[in-house]
Formats: C-alpha cells, structure tokens, sequence
C-alpha cells in the first residue's frame, strides 16, 4: 500500500485560506509544516521578529531549530505542545496524525503573556552579538502580540477543533484513495487472472443484442484490439458444424443447458476450443432479457486431451503386442482392475473387468500365495524397488499359467499406506516351459561340456608337448648345423683360403693374381659370416652360462654390432632351466632387441630377466618412438608385425603370455612369460 503525505489527503488552498481567517479574526499566526520533511505547507503572518531575523541568521535559526526538535520529541496526541522559544518567543504545537500516523504538524506562535515583562535588555544585547539593526529589530519586538492566558486557551480549543476537522477531512480522504487502489489492484488481479486464464467476461443483451466485454476475448477470438464487438461477429468466427449450438435462442428446448458448452472456432485458418459457462439474466418479472457469463479458451486442455488418449491407445496396442495386460489395485476396498487383453489371455467371458483380489488369491497356485504377501510387504518396507513376481495361477478351464507381474504404488495415505497400485503382467508360460527344457538339457550339457573340456585339455597339453618337442628338435638340429659349420664347413673354408693365399703369393701373373687375392677376400666373408651363423643358432653362452650368461652377451653384441646399448639385469632362480626353454628365449628375447633397432628410434635400451610364479619373464623396454598396436594386431600375420606375430605363436605353443604396453611417443614393453617346468 502506498504511504500518502499530508498533501496527498488534503486541499491545502482550503486549509491556507482557513488559516488566514484565523489570523484575521485573531491576530494569532498559523502555520503548518509536514512532519516528513519539515516542508512548510500552510504559513500566515509570522512575525517579523522570526521571520525577517531570529530565521535569517544562523546561530539564531540554531536556536529556531532547537526549538522545533523540542516540540517534536514532545507533541502528544490531541493535545497541545506550549514551549518558549530559546530566541524568547512562546510556540504552540498540535499533532496532526491521520490513521494513527504522524502527517504534519500546526504551529501557533511568536507571542508574549499579557503582564509577562520582555527581557527588553536580551534582546538588545542579542541584536548587537547577531548585528541586527537595533532599531528595526526593537521595533519588530514592539509589533509581538500580547495575549492573556485565556485568549491563548481559547485560540488552543479552536485549534484543536481545527485539527480535529482536518483529520477527518484527510482520514476521509485516505479511507477514499484506499478503497480506489483496492479496487484497481482487484481489477489488476481479475485481468491478470483473465489473461493467465484465458477467461474474458461478456454480457448480451438480448432484445438490442448489444454486447459488453473484457480485453481479454479480442485475444481469444483474434479480434483486433478496440474494435467494437457484435454478437454477429462473435458468431461468425464460430466452427459451422458448431454454430447451431453456440447461438443463444431462449424459447429453445433445454436453452439454460446450451448455455455452457464447449465448441470450435476458426481464428486465422485455427480451430481454438472454447468453453462458455453463463446464464440468462431476468428483470423484475421473471422474463429473460440477457446473458452474462464468461468463456475460456481450452486449446490446449483439449489437445493434451487427445494426446492423452492417444497416448493411451499406443500405450493399449504396445501391451497388447508385447503380450502385457495393464491392472489397477486399491487395497482399501480390495478390488482390482484387469483391462480387455487379460480376460482374453485368461480365457474368461468378456464381462465386468473388476475382480476381488481375495477371489483371485483362490485361483493362485498354493506355492505362490506366500509370495503375494512377502514381497508386498518388502515393497512397503522399502527393501526393494517395485512389486515384482512370477506366481502360477488357474484359468477357469483348470489349465496353470505361469504369470509375470510388477507394479508400483503410485497413492500414499497421511500414515505411508498404499492407497492405489498400477502395473502391468504378463503370461509367461511358455518362457517357463522353455526353461525347464533348458534345465532338463543343461543336466546333460554339463555332462559332455566336461567330458569336451577335458578332451580339449589333453589336446592342448598334447599340443603343448609337441611344441615343446618341435622346439627340442629345432634346439637339436640348430646345434647340429652349428657344429657342422664350424667344426666342417669353416675348416674346410679356412683351408681354401690358406690355398688360394699361397697360390697368389707364388703367381707371377698380375691380373691372375689379384682375381686370387679376390677370391680371398671372399673366401673370409663367407668365413665370417659362417661364423656368425653358427652363433646365432648355437649361442656358446647358453652352455656355458645358462641363459643369464647368454643374454649378457646378447646385450654386449647388440652394443658392438649394431650401437644398442642395452642394460641387462638378471634376477636369481633362474637356474636350472632347460636348454629348449633357453633357446625359445634367448631368440625371443634377441628378435626383441632387434626391433628396437629397426624401428624404435633410440640407442638405448633395457632387458629383465626373472622367474615369478613358476613363470619364466623377460622384459624388454624401450623408449622410443612407439607404435599404434591395435593397427598392427589387425594385421598380423599379413607382412606388417609379423615377427611379433611369429613370436607370439612360439610362447603361446609353449604355454606362455606375450604382453604388449606401446602407443605413439610413449615407447614399448614387451613382456614373455613361459612356464619354467614346460606345463602351463
């Protein structure tokens, strides 16, 4: 609500020419000053010992202010405020409060008593400190009224009257501006509520067929805004099939009810949904002369209901196909509500769709009844999330289903018990029947799965046992090869050689000569390469050192040959080992090295060696440039990655793992494991 002034409420030229006549009639000033900021509202003939003095100089307006913040820690209602002023003037002071609040206040003043003696000697004394001029000032002082104590009473009483009347003029006034803002915020709110509503209110006169109406029905019928409505263009935007039954015709059978009817309209090339609620307005003897109600548009109440019942039907047909039945429970009167597909499904006459639920306990397998209560009180309990089950049931033929069913509480009571439940069940039978029949075969399934199982695993030990053969006869002819290259084929190259060395030496002939020294030298690189071979294929480390000692080596010839300085650590519990698991190793780990050289990018490189868990480990890691592994994995076995893929059929034949850890920049990991006893 609005805080009204003393200006708001009052005529104050009325108040002002009051004042004058009071001063006339009196001699006594009157002056009225607004209690919010002492703004001067009324003002008549103050002294010119105040006004034209004691107000113009500051220390004595001090004194003024002074006096005035006394009156106003000192008013009391109805009641009058007598102070003399610290300049020597006495003041009156009347409240003036309206509606119990403090507006403004009357101010009569700036007299003397009759037979009180003016201090003539402080005034003299306060013209000189102020620099008045003594004279004008004096005779300003002549010019105070002198007052008995009864004229001063009296001129009080009237005042008092006077305040009296002008706050009930004001109190008036106030109640008046109230009640015009009450009702402007109600007609605010009614068209607020209009326009959130999308109601508007109209009333038609039958006999002119004049109409009157709020703004709200140019929005609903899409009329421009200030266009004069007629009831024929109300009609004219009515839907044609709905017109007969919108227009008002009293003499018409059941008139009173067509008044409140929904139908159509047509705005813009759109039909709008309207409801209309109203009744026929009666004159003094009893005849109907008009219509006033309201109308609503409910577009989209009625399009939510067609989505509704859409929605429905999808919902009716997706159960139907999905072999689902919808149901409704409400434990408080124990019926429940089956829809049209489970009657079907439990071959019942079509008929009432309400069942007692205790008639339906009776038609329940005695295995299942049990089950009905405890997870319903599960469900209460909150231990489990919704009401779901599988219970059998008899159908009126003596035939049991197998029936699936859930649902949820969706209605509580003040006291947490369920007040209505919905959900949807569904026969599943046959599901039931299937797995029986699973059950029946899996007794024999695991049967021959494990009679299969092991079948397979003596296979793959068989397997394992013939790789690990394979390897032993690949070790064998690996070392055969060596020693023939070196304890044959290399002698007999080292003696061609000496030979040919002696040939050319003892050759007078040039040309023949240098062909031999040629030959020589070709002579030593199939020598060195030989050598070199019979290396590879029989690594003298492995026997004399196990493969600890090989692998040292292994990592030392890398730095020489190929600039790969490889940093090697071997744990304890490696030996003994045998020689084919050494030898599968030993290549492994050097093809490892290898690819460091050819693709990893680095000069560097490390190689653990262990055994953990029965598992014989090596670990290779680099870090250098990487790989993508899914890509190379994808195409093993087709040129790129193939060494890894070889690799990897090696130690999987012999029972092992080949762990890969590699990306693009983040270098490579290579991990082999084999069983140290050659079993997996």
């Amino acid at each position: 609500m609005k805080t009204y002034r003393i200006s708001d409420l009052l005529d104050l030229s009325a108040v002002q020419k009051m004042a004058e006549a009071h001063y006339r009639a009196t001699g006594m000033p009157v002056g009225i000053v607004d209690a919010l900021d002492d703004a001067i509202l009324v003002s008549t003939a103050w002294q010119d010992i105040c006004s034209k003095f004691h107000r113009v100089h500051p220390e004595a307006l001090k004194k003024c202010q002074a006096s005035e913040k006394y009156i106003k820690e000192h008013l009391v209602e109805s009641g009058a405020c007598r102070y003399k002023c610290q300049n020597g003037l006495w003041n009156i002071a009347l409240p003036i409060s309206v509606a119990e609040r403090h507006l403004a206040t009357l101010f009569l003043g700036q007299f003397f008593y009759e037979g009180e003696i003016a201090e003539r000697e402080i005034f003299i004394r306060q013209a000189r400190e102020f620099g008045f001029d003594l004279d004008d000032y004096l005779a300003a002082l002549d010019r105070v009224r002198i007052l008995t104590n009864q004229e001063v009473d009296n001129i009080i009483e009237y005042n008092k009257g006077l305040v009296a009347f002008i706050t009930d003029i004001a109190e008036r006034s106030l109640a008046k501006l109230e009640a015009d803002e009450a009702v402007l915020k109600q007609q605010y709110f009614l068209q607020k509520a209009q326009e959130i509503g999308q109601i508007a209110t109209f009333e038609l006169d039958l006999k002119t067929c004049e109409m009157t109406w709020t703004d709200e029905l140019y929005r609903i019928f899409g009329l421009p805004v200030d266009m004069p409505i007629t009831y024929e263009k109300i009609l004219n935007c009515v839907h044609p099939d709905d017109r007969k039954y919108v227009e008002i015709c009293p003499d018409a059978p059941f008139a009173a009810e067509i008044l409140n009817i929904e139908y159509r309209i047509v705005v813009d090339g759109s039909l709008k949904w309207i409801k209309r609620k109203a009744e026929f307005k009666l004159d003094e003897k009893d005849e109907i002369t008009g219509v006033i109600g309201v109308v609503q548009d409910i577009t989209e109440r009625k399009l939510t209901e067609e989505a509704l019942a859409e929605s429905g039907k999808r919902l009716r047909l997706s159960l139907a196909g999905s072999g689902a039945s919808f149901w409704e429970w409400r434990p408080e009167n124990n019926y429940i509500y089956f829809d049209d597909y489970w009657w079907k499904m439990m071959g019942y006459a079509p008929g009432n769709r309400i069942f007692n639920f205790e008639v339906l306990k009776k038609s329940v397998h005695p295995d299942s009844k049990p089950l009905f209560k405890k997870t319903l009180q599960k469900y209460i309990e909150g231990s489990i999330p919704r009401y779901e089950m599988e219970y059998r049931i008899k159908t009126p033929a003596g035939e049991w289903k197998w029936i699936w069913v859930a649902g949820e509480c969706m209605e509580w009571d003040k006291n947490k018990r369920p007040l209505r439940f919905i959900g949807i069940q569904r026969d599943i039978t046959p599901k039931k029947q299937a797995e029986e029949e699973i059950r029946s075969l899996n007794e024999t399934l695991e049967e021959r799965v494990a009679r299969r199982t092991a079948e397979l695993e003596e296979r793959r030990r068989q397997i394992q046992r013939l790789a690990l053969e394979l390897s032993e006869v690949e070790n064998r002819e690996r070392q055969h090869i060596a020693t023939i290259l070196h304890d044959d084929f290399q002698q007999e190259l080292a003696y061609i050689k000496i030979e040919v060395s002696l040939m050319a030496r003892d050759n007078a002939d040039r040309k023949v000569g240098q062909k031999l020294s040629y030959l020589e030298s070709l002579i030593g690189e199939c020598i060195e390469k030989s050598r070199n071979l019979s290396y590879e294929l029989n690594p003298p480390g492995l026997r004399r050192g196990g493969l600890p000692m090989a692998l040292e080596i292994l990592g030392q010839d890398m730095e020489d040959n190929y600039g790969l300085k490889v940093r090697v650590r071997t744990r304890d519990g490696l030996e003994p080992i045998s020689l084919t698991h050494a030898s599968v190793l030993h290549r492994s780990a050097r093809e490892l090295l290898f690819n460091v050289v050819k693709h990893a990018g680095t000069t560097s490189a490390f190689m653990d060696v262990g055994c953990r868990n029965g598992m014989i480990y090596i670990r290779v890691k680099d870090f250098g440039r990487g790989f993508d592994y899914d890509a190379v994995r994808s195409r093993e076995g087709r040129g790129v990655g193939f060494g890894l893929y070889q690799l990897t059929e090696r130690i999987t034949f012999l029972g092992g793992t080949v762990n890969i850890r590699t990306g693009p920049g983040k270098g490579c990991c290579v991990v082999l494991k084999v069983p140290r006893d050659g079993n997996v």
